[in-house]
């Protein structure tokens, strides 16, 4: 619109001059003057000046339309040789536009004008890559370097990151009815190996005597002392056997937990966006699937010569 009253502006003089030249002897030129002003008013559109907040936004559409250097016409007497624009964000706006309008214009010195004034209000700006190209996004981060470098500038301090750790735990959910079992399953199956050890060979000692001496007497069956002695000790082995038993139990019951760490694992968690600035424990626990205590197996056994047994198996 202001280019088209430029052309208006000279036309309308031409055409309202011979009205006022005639009307001149009768009204003393008054009509004269009057025309010529309205005809200055529509040429040059000075009268009617915009604000700088609308030649801001016309500033806005022809940088849209990659009209450099009407931009660049229209935002430098908004920035210099003092910023007259109302707000800062419309100031360091305008700042961005004038200077890439610069820069496509190969005008590298007002370039680095414009953005070395922005980055003094604005260290931490940054260009958008995906509006601007990869030349003006490392051009800017070098006279950035280099105003740092300068002390013309200095960034803002950021909280260093802290590595995260990441504590892996596989959970083991114990069976509390595992307890009953002999030979020290309860303890096993609380992998408190010493003690589950420690019963199962006392208890396999006991059984092993109250059967030594049952089998003795069934193949030699002795009389007299060697019997009385016999008999003693199967009944030594099988009480001794039912106290180690009980003792096997309760100690099961006093270590018993519900639920059991049996592994864990710390690894340093991911740095940057995946950690945090104060530092991150992230834990993961693994169910091991169900209960998983000791199940304990009793099965036939038909020997091929022969006979009838028992087999015990147990897995943890």
């Amino acid at each position: 619109m202001p280019d088209l009253m430029v052309v208006l502006g000279p036309l309308s003089i031409i055409a309202l001059l011979p009205f006022g030249l005639y009307n001149a002897p009768m009204r003393g030129g008054g009509t004269l003057l009057m025309a010529v002003a309205v005809a200055c008013c529509l040429g040059t559109g000075e009268v009617c000046a915009q604000t700088p907040v609308e030649q801001f936004e016309l500033g806005r559409n022809a940088f849209h339309y990659q009209d450099y250097d009407r931009v660049i016409e229209l935002l430098s007497p908004l920035l210099e040789p003092e910023p007259t624009l109302p707000a800062k964000e419309q100031v360091l706006q305008a700042r961005e536009w004038l200077g890439a309008s610069f820069w496509w214009k190969k005008d590298k010195v007002q370039f680095r004008q414009q953005y070395t004034k922005l980055l003094q209000e604005d260290p931490d700006f940054q260009l958008d890559p995906f509006f601007y190209p990869p030349e003006m996004v490392q051009e800017l981060e070098d006279l950035r370097n280099q105003l740092v470098e300068l002390k013309v500038i200095t960034l803002a301090r950021k909280d260093p990151v802290e590595p995260s750790v990441v504590i892996e735990r596989t959970i083991k959910v114990n069976n509390p009815w595992v307890n009953i079992l002999p030979l020290g399953g309860g303890q096993f199956a609380q992998r408190r190996w010493g003690k589950g050890a420690l019963f199962l060979s006392s208890q396999l000692a006991c059984l092993g005597a109250n059967g030594g001496a049952w089998l003795y007497m069934y193949l030699e069956n002795p009389t007299g002392d060697a019997r009385a002695a016999a008999i003693t000790t199967m009944y030594a082995g099988i009480g001794t056997f039912a106290a180690l038993y009980l003792w096997g139990v309760l100690d099961s019951f006093a270590g018993f937990e519900r639920e059991q760490v049996i592994e864990e694992k710390q690894e340093p968690g991911p740095g940057g966006e995946a950690g945090s600035r104060n530092g991150n424990l992230l834990r993961k626990e693994v169910d091991s699937g169900g209960d998983s205590a000791s199940i304990w197996h009793v099965s036939p056994l038909l020997p091929p010569g022969g006979g009838v047994g028992l087999g015990l198996t147990t897995t943890f």
